[in-house]
């Protein structure tokens, strides 16, 4: 069985496949090649998550995308990056590649929602902030079944 995260890194990485993901579907695309479609995953892949809260992981996968250097193959997103112009020297340097950042960040929110490993921390509103980052906000329809 092949790791799912592991699989989205290489794949946007080292293959520069295109990455998509759904929330509302709880789907990856990697390329042509559905890797879980509509919550189910596909054959000859599993989900290894660390015990880790996910929402710890989240904001750690946040910071790497807002920082990311942008490149040819991103596409839109959910979440809010820094444009070129506001990189710092270091962050352009330094920073992951866009479009491998977005594939991590958005491919683990699904990966955590169909492993049943996201939980709503709050009942009463339909949206999540980020307590290090306000510009990191989930909705709750991302991470539920409803």
């Amino acid at each position: 069985m092949k790791d799912m995260m592991e699989t989205l890194y290489y794949g946007t990485y080292l293959e520069g496949k295109p990455f998509k993901a759904d929330f509302k579907k709880k789907s990856i695309k990697l390329g042509k090649q559905y890797l879980i479609k509509e919550g189910v995953i596909q054959d000859g892949y599993c989900i290894n998550l660390t015990e880790t809260d996910p929402y710890e992981i989240i904001e750690e996968n946040y910071k790497l995308f807002k920082n990311s250097r942008p490149d040819g193959n991103f596409k839109k997103s959910y979440f809010k990056a820094k444009k070129d112009e506001e990189l710092t020297d270091v962050e352009f340097i330094t920073g992951n590649n866009r479009s491998v950042a977005q594939a991590m960040l958005e491919g683990y929110i699904v990966c955590a929602v169909v492993a049943n490993r996201m939980y709503w921390k709050n009942s009463n509103h339909w949206y999540w902030v980020s307590e290090k980052d306000d510009d990191l906000i989930i909705l709750k329809g991302w991470v539920t079944y409803e």
